[in-house]
């Protein structure tokens, strides 16, 4: 099981989002615990909303590029 927890990016069903490196998945429990799927995507998860307002704003980014 820890091993699956140290490779969560290829197992987790967020694992696409633009925020994965910062929730890295959200919390696992919670996931279990709501939707019985220890992979589905943290139901208390707010970064896909503020994603989506993001690609709906292109041309006007909300998120700050951290690409160099």
């Amino acid at each position: 099981m820890v091993e699956k927890l140290r490779k969560r990016r290829t197992l987790v069903k967020c694992s696409s989002c633009k925020f994965f490196d910062v929730c890295n998945g959200g919390l696992r429990g919670r996931a279990l615990a709501v939707t019985g799927d220890l992979w589905e995507k943290d139901p208390s998860c707010y970064l896909d909303w503020i994603a989506e307002i993001d690609d709906r704003n292109k041309g006007n980014n909300l998120i700050p590029s951290t690409e160099t």
